[in-house]
């Protein structure tokens, strides 16, 4: 769904992204009633999810500045295709660093739960990170083992590399396409995975 200013033409400069969610554009009033616009959407999204997204948009978020909302809507609900069990991290020493989840600001925070597998998954190593595919179930034989659905996990080899692995997925072309190609995958067996 796109909404958009009331008396704004603006946006056929982007119809493409009009085409794409499959609707026609929807007049609203942001200068006027930016709250009611900010609801409505919340509706239309709670609507389109079945109740499972309630708040998309957050107070304020919408504001009389505010010209258009691109709003789509999809849930997906699968079971993966392996078994994870959820464990609590071992006790270590405080001199080792083993089973702990860090911030983007810094910090640690040990006693986090860790989803764990002895299975092999599809993973490879590039430089300065590693890509692990997670797939889930599937009942469409044609996909074998490989999955129909799944969800690949970017993982940078530095603790504090997040945001420049994310710059580079954002600035270097093809990008996604030429590091989560299951034909560059490999299946590996794993003592753990943890995440």
């Amino acid at each position: 769904m796109v909404y958009v200013q009331t008396s704004d033409n603006s946006y056929k400069e982007v119809a493409c992204c009009v085409q794409v969610l499959q609707g026609n554009p929807k007049e609203v009033d942001f200068k006027a009633n930016p709250e009611k616009v900010r609801v409505e959407v919340n509706s239309w999204v709670e609507k389109e999810t079945q109740g499972l997204i309630t708040d998309i948009l957050s107070p304020n978020s919408v504001t009389d500045l505010t010209r258009r909302i691109f709003a789509s809507a999809l849930y997906f609900k699968g079971s993966w295709s392996e078994h994870y069990d959820f464990y609590e991290p071992y006790t270590y020493s405080e001199e080792e660093n083993h089973h702990e989840f860090h911030l983007l600001n810094g910090d640690t925070i040990k006693g986090v739960p860790f989803m764990t597998s002895s299975d092999s998954h599809l993973i490879k190593a590039f430089d300065g990170f590693k890509v692990l595919k997670l797939i889930y179930q599937s009942d469409n034989e044609h996909y074998g083992r490989s999955g129909s659905f799944s969800t690949c996990l970017l993982l940078p080899d530095a603790i504090d590399g997040l945001p420049a692995l994310a710059a580079r997925v954002c600035s270097e072309p093809g990008f996604i396409d030429g590091h989560l190609s299951s034909t560059i995958l490999e299946w590996v067996e794993v003592a753990w995975v943890s995440s």
